[in-house]
């Protein structure tokens, strides 16, 4: 049986105690030899179900979109644009669907 992985913790930071918190971390692993494995670290941020921010008409307005969010959000200083990517995806849902609430009938394969 395969289950899906869930991440259970979530830490919500706001942008302006990013970098003193990030460089308390680097020091912190610089400093304690029991973090040696953790040297050399990256920060990785991610950003799930923005669908709805950036739906558009067109793949260009949509790149526009996200590109005008990431001149705000991002500080050059500390991300290499070249570090950088938009992953896409279309979502499908079948009409039929044995999603919840409803249950898979007898002799039938999710």
């Amino acid at each position: 049986m395969q289950v899906s992985r869930t991440q259970l913790l979530k830490y919500f930071i706001q942008p302006e105690k990013l970098s003193t918190i990030w460089d308390y971390v680097l020091e912190a692993i610089q400093g304690n030899p029991a973090f040696a494995d953790f040297r050399g670290v990256t920060l990785f941020a991610t950003a799930k179900d923005l669908k709805y921010r950036y739906m558009s008409t067109s793949l260009e307005n949509m790149r526009s979109k996200w590109e005008q969010q990431y001149k705000w959000a991002v500080n050059p200083e500390f991300q290499a644009r070249g570090q950088a990517f938009i992953d896409l995806g279309k979502q499908i849902t079948a009409q039929g669907t044995y999603l919840f609430p409803y249950t898979i009938p007898k002799g039938q394969e999710p």
